[in-house]
């Protein structure tokens, strides 16, 4: 389960140009770079941020995680407006709490702490972290 959108989400934005050097999953935190390419956020750069709805183009032959359960093609799909999503891309060692505000991590996963460069919240957390490893939160990216 990378990624589940449980209420909302109704904006969805595709672009057929991607940054692969460095692969995602479904639920993974993505932004649009200076070239109008989506890639795997690290946390750093102020713009657009969206969700993953598929994994990239790179990994797409080998890998069925995405939300429809089939690897994309070749476009790139961003879910953009307020969601309740369930994601299991959390980062490592990390417990989130019920009301916590999040963040992305240097490897597009879902955090606590900002990374300092930008402090870019994506959302707050609606329940406590499940034992395995799903976090369902409210998906609000504040500008």
């Amino acid at each position: 389960m990378a990624l589940s959108i449980l209420h909302g989400g109704m904006i969805r934005y595709s672009v057929d140009v991607w940054d692969d050097s460095a692969a995602w999953v479904a639920g993974n935190v993505l932004q649009l770079n200076t070239a109008g390419q989506a890639e795997l956020s690290t946390g750093t750069a102020v713009g657009v941020r969206g969700l993953a709805i598929e994994p990239s183009p790179s990994s797409a032959a080998t890998s069925a995680d995405s939300l429809a359960g089939v690897p994309c093609g070749d476009k790139v799909s961003l879910l953009l407006d307020e969601a309740v999503v369930e994601t299991d891309q959390i980062t490592s060692g990390v417990t989130l709490k019920v009301n916590q505000v999040v963040y992305p991590d240097v490897l597009g996963n879902i955090t606590d702490t900002t990374n300092k460069a930008v402090d870019q919240v994506i959302g707050v957390m609606l329940q406590d972290a499940a034992w395995n490893g799903t976090a369902r939160l409210l998906w609000t990216v504040q500008y």
